[in-house]
């Protein structure tokens, strides 16, 4: 126990993390598995103690001939004696550098942060109040981190702050990654998805478990960010998932987004990968499985964009249940969702960094009027790869044209009109790029839950004032992951003791965390502590909660509809097939898509004030 003592200590000095060791927290008997040790913390800046309960398997190790497979839970791992509990197990097969550069708030804090990789990586943590468990039992929140389905761990997200300040159970748990966790040869052999097969077997062993720590298995919400809130989605949707949680919150990602489907030319990757190992194709998935893991992430890792599937094409042998039966939104169409309570949102310059990556001196002199008209024409370029929004038309027509100057030209009339000063063109930009990625498939899921559950919508608008965290550009207020600090407590993390947070800091996570607990605990983010109420969004009268120093609760912006309902309008008209671009034999005029596109446009864009536009066009 000593040894293990040490190796926590040497962790939290390493992690930059925030505990102070006291003492054994009491052990835990999991069933048909053993006893497990914990630690108990204590967090000097909220007066309280956290017992955490550290890699734990749920799952056998997913090696061998259990690679590419489902998780094997039967049986699960079991030991004699008393487990370790107190030291984090291996994060899964990624590239280290991937990590840091998708994560630059933690890249901030932890600067030198290190995890150690396998695997064998199919543990989970347990992070629960010290004390007596009440009549009740905890409320459960359930954490599927980001990382883009290539990268992220479980040990980053320490929840012992808000574990111990809002009395909730937090379960982080790992899963498989990138070729790893997603690998299909499209066939029933290799049908993809075994990351969130894992994430389905931890959502069991929480179910089955977690009432052995003090949680109610009957009050279970999964939450997550970026990629982590497109496995939320995907798991209201799954018949694998349904009955095992109760609540959903979607950060920052959806899955109506392009990312919640991976798209790729299977046989052309498969066929490439198959050169890299020096297997032969017809045999590659049994091949790949006596590879050593380090070779096969350098060989495939980075192949393709590794991402969720709809596998029950290659499971149509009925060789088991699909995870995914269909595309999302067809699935959400068709009333599949599986029953939940809803909070969905995203930050209001989602795409900030993507651009502030992306273009040079965007910082000191934003974004130039040839710069922004190529953005929105890359844009719409893009429309016409796998994933994009004409996928699907191109690959059943053939010889199809998109007029991709008619396209810029109404995206322009709507976010360029009258624009040229280079800073407004950066705002418009990003608006833009956030509204259509985040903003409009959180809009168009939202509608879709509200029918069957209570859905609360949210945009993060807050700009972190402690500049020691992350100095953030004077123009930019919320971007992507920049809600996440708050959620977890950062600024009452302890042994961060070179960040001074400031006050307003503190009290935004203060309500952060309330309302995420409160939502968890009573399905109502404003349920209690806040004067003002969160309305439920309803499709006939939408209200987004907007999360800034001051909460504010108004209708969303037309932008939404625009990106959600508009834009694909646009794009079909301008996308011409050979059977599609002619009635009675007659093109399609150029005077006809005026009043397809530019008149609707006006009255959508400036319904108030259309005399003045009339009068200047």
């Amino acid at each position: 126990m000593w040894f293990s003592l040490l190796i926590l200590l040497v962790y939290l000095s390493n992690s930059g993390g925030q505990r102070i060791l006291i003492r054994d927290a009491p052990p835990v008997t999991i069933r048909r598995q053993g006893v497990t040790s914990g630690v108990e913390v204590t967090l000097s800046k909220i007066g309280h103690r956290a017992w955490m309960y550290l890699g734990l398997p749920f799952a056998q190790p997913p090696v061998g001939n259990l690679r590419f497979a489902p998780p094997n839970v039967d049986p699960l791992p079991a030991w004699s004696g008393i487990r370790n509990g107190s030291v984090h197990m291996p994060s899964c097969m990624q590239d280290p550098q991937m990590l840091h550069n998708r994560n630059r708030v933690f890249e901030a804090l932890m600067p030198n942060l290190q995890i150690r990789m396998s695997e064998d990586c199919l543990y989970l943590n347990v992070y629960r109040p010290e004390g007596a468990i009440p009549d009740e039992k905890f409320p459960v929140m359930v954490w599927f981190h980001p990382g883009d389905f290539h990268s992220g761990s479980p040990s980053l997200w320490d929840a012992s702050v808000l574990a111990a300040k809002q009395k909730v159970i937090v379960v982080t748990t790992a899963y498989r990654l990138n070729i790893f966790g997603f690998y299909s040869d499209s066939s029933s052999e290799a049908s993809g998805n075994w990351g969130l097969l894992d994430q389905v077997a931890a959502l069991d062993w929480v179910n089955q478990n977690i009432d052995s720590f003090g949680g109610s298995s009957q009050n279970v919400t999964i939450f997550g960010q970026g990629s982590g809130a497109v496995c939320v989605g995907l798991h209201t949707l799954s018949p694998l998932s349904r009955g095992k949680f109760q609540r959903a919150i979607s950060m920052g990602g959806n899955v109506l987004q392009r990312i919640a489907i991976t798209t790729f030319d299977t046989e052309t990757v498969l066929e490439m990968l198959a050169d890299n190992v020096t297997c032969f194709r017809n045999t590659l998935t049994g091949c790949l499985k006596n590879i050593v893991a380090e070779e096969l992430y350098k060989q495939g890792g980075m192949l393709t964009h590794w991402g969720p599937v709809v596998d029950a094409v290659a499971l149509a042998n009925g060789s088991r249940d699909p995870f995914l039966p269909d595309e999302p939104g067809i699935l959400m169409a068709a009333d599949g969702l599986n029953p939940a309570a809803h909070m969905i949102g995203f930050n209001h310059m989602e795409e900030a960094y993507e651009l502030y990556d992306k273009v040079d001196a965007v910082e000191s002199i934003g974004v130039t009027r040839d710069r922004f008209e190529n953005l929105i024409r890359e844009m719409v370029d893009e429309e016409q790869l796998p994933g994009g929004q004409l996928a699907p038309m191109i690959a059943s027509e053939e010889n199809c044209t998109l007029n991709v100057d008619f396209v810029l030209e109404t995206v322009i009339f709507r976010y360029g009109y009258q624009a040229n000063d280079p800073e407004n063109l950066r705002g418009n930009y990003v608006k833009l790029a956030t509204n259509k990625k985040y903003g409009s498939t959180a809009f168009r899921m939202a509608i879709f839950t509200s029918k069957r559950s209570p859905t609360y919508m949210y945009r993060f608008e807050y700009k972190l004032r402690t500049t020691k965290v992350l100095v953030v550009p004077e123009w930019i207020d919320a971007a992507h992951m920049m809600e996440l600090p708050f959620v977890w407590g950062m600024p009452f993390w302890t042994n961060l003791q070179n960040i001074d947070w400031s006050s307003a800091d503190r009290r935004m996570s203060e309500n952060m965390m309330n309302m995420w607990t409160n939502f968890a605990r009573f399905s109502n983010p404003t349920f209690k502590g806040f004067t003002v109420k969160w309305e439920e969004f309803k499709g006939i009268s939408p209200k987004v909660m907007v999360l800034d120093k001051n909460l504010n609760l108004s209708f969303p912006d037309q932008e939404y509809n625009f990106w959600a309902d508009y834009y694909p309008k646009v794009l079909n008209v301008a996308m011409q097939c050979c059977q599609n671009v002619t009635t009675d034999g007659a093109s399609i005029s150029s005077l006809s898509l005026v009043f397809l596109i530019f008149v609707p446009l006006l009255l959508y864009s400036f319904p108030i004030d259309l005399i003045h536009i009339s009068a200047s066009w």
